[in-house]
């Protein structure tokens, strides 16, 4: 995408969407919860920058054996670009905690006033992944017609086009979903993270990139599902409904 002199990746442009979406959420939702619109914002920028260095971090791990021989890489972005997603999702929630530890806000109020944003910015990540290849479906050239709709010939990081399952685009819709659902029935908000803890716990099922595993199980499968469960439980005692 040009604009004037600039060139912008369909990747970026998607996830900016996303992110200026969370933002308009967020101020928004200041009021409804009661907190200062500068603090809120204030936290949406810890929140994202633990997040992305928990993203930066993951992403390192997993491709562990690359970095060992080129450490200096791991600060140079626009030489070997990349976060994990679960990485992400981590660091944002020790950035929650952080910023609740500053402005002492109550964390029932502080998940429900940040719930959509992220949910939001996580669907337009996944729009851009649709656009690029990365979190890649596996081949499913011999799926049932039942769950055609899943699938679209789409490429990897590679750009090999294949018919796969469509993960990011399944993945964009759902966290979009739980947004929508979060903004609609503001109680919902703290549901909606442990559920598509859930969702992502079942996709990376359906993802055909490499990932570090253990007795075949992929890591990112695991932590989205101890996330899912511990969110729930947490969920419950909070008194959240469904």
């Amino acid at each position: 995408m040009r604009i004037g002199a600039w060139w912008l990746p369909l990747y970026t442009v998607r996830v900016l969407l996303g992110v200026a979406a969370a933002l308009g959420t967020l101020w928004w939702r200041a009021d409804q919860v009661g907190v200062a619109r500068r603090t809120v914002l204030g936290g949406a920028w810890m929140i994202a920058l633990v997040g992305l260095l928990g993203g930066r971090m993951g992403y390192v791990l997993g491709q562990r054996a690359y970095f060992v021989q080129h450490a200096a890489d791991v600060w140079r972005l626009t030489r070997v670009g990349g976060f994990a997603a679960v990485g992400v999702w981590l660091g944002g929630m020790l950035g929650l905690a952080w910023w609740r530890q500053r402005t002492r806000v109550p964390g029932r109020e502080a998940v429900i006033l940040f719930a959509a944003a992220a949910l939001l910015s996580a669907a337009g990540a996944w729009w851009g992944c649709a656009a690029v290849g990365c979190a890649w479906g596996r081949e499913a050239w011999q799926v049932a017609p039942l769950w055609r709709w899943a699938c679209a010939m789409s490429p990897d990081m590679m750009h090999v086009p294949a018919l796969r399952y469509d993960v990011p685009l399944l993945g964009a819709v759902a966290a979009l979903g739980l947004a929508i659902g979060s903004l609609w029935q503001r109680d919902f908000g703290i549901w909606a993270l442990p559920l598509y803890g859930l969702l992502c716990a079942g996709l990376t099922l359906l993802r055909g990139d490499p990932y570090p595993a253990i007795y075949g199980v992929r890591w990112d499968t695991v932590i989205y599902g101890g996330l899912a469960v511990g969110g729930g439980l947490w969920s419950y005692q909070a008194g959240g409904e469904l």
